[in-house]
């Protein structure tokens, strides 16, 4: 981000830069493996090379991807299981090393930013890893919903909330019919008759 570094790993990372490219070969099945020199003798600059990893944050966060993303499927494809101890304790143990054991918060708020983003880092390849053993597909679980959704409208339709079971209507003729009873709680239907009701009757 334009800033120097002068503690933590980035600061004393050691990375082969400048070479021959007759001499050398790339070792390593993603673009964040290492060069390989057939002679195996290497030099020391005298003086520090400038290098600038990234500008801004969405220069490294598409760093992050494709780095985090090629290393998980690389221990996928090993056999490596996932871990809830590391996925739980490698970012703040990371953090813990970058920020305190390799004094990057003598590069102020930089060092705490790189600290930080070293422990996302470091989180991101074992939550990619977890994710290729167990993550669900958005297909798969869309299907279980839409199964789930069917299933209830299905109950609802059949047996709707708080409904009684319908009753079979009876035939009622005219001449069966009585008279209408009044529909109040101080009178009583006798024989389709209706007289004022007692105290006792009303109680």
């Amino acid at each position: 981000m334009g800033h120097p570094i002068h503690y933590a790993d980035l600061a004393t990372d050691r990375v082969v830069r400048l070479f021959r490219r007759d001499l050398v070969r790339y070792g390593g099945t993603d673009d964040h493996g290492e060069v390989e020199i057939s002679s195996g003798k290497m030099g020391t600059l005298a003086s520090r090379l400038q290098h600038f990893s990234f500008w801004t944050y969405d220069q490294w966060l598409k760093k992050l991807q494709r780095y985090t993303t090629v290393q998980a499927e690389q221990w996928f494809e090993a056999g490596r299981r996932p871990s809830y101890l590391k996925l739980l304790a490698n970012g703040p143990l990371r953090f813990f090393r970058e920020y305190v054991l390799r004094l990057g918060f003598l590069d102020g708020a930089v060092g705490l930013q790189l600290a930080t983003m070293a422990a996302h880092y470091s989180f991101m390849k074992q939550a990619r890893l977890w994710a290729l053993h167990h993550a669900r597909m958005q297909s798969q679980v869309e299907e279980v919903l839409e199964l789930s959704t069917a299933d209830r409208s299905i109950c609802a339709t059949t047996h709707p909330t708080g409904a009684q079971p319908p009753v079979r209507p009876t035939r009622v003729d005219d001449a069966d019919m009585k008279p209408a009873a009044i529909l109040d709680p101080k009178f009583r239907l006798y024989s389709g008759e209706h007289r004022q009701a007692t105290s006792r009757d009303a109680g």
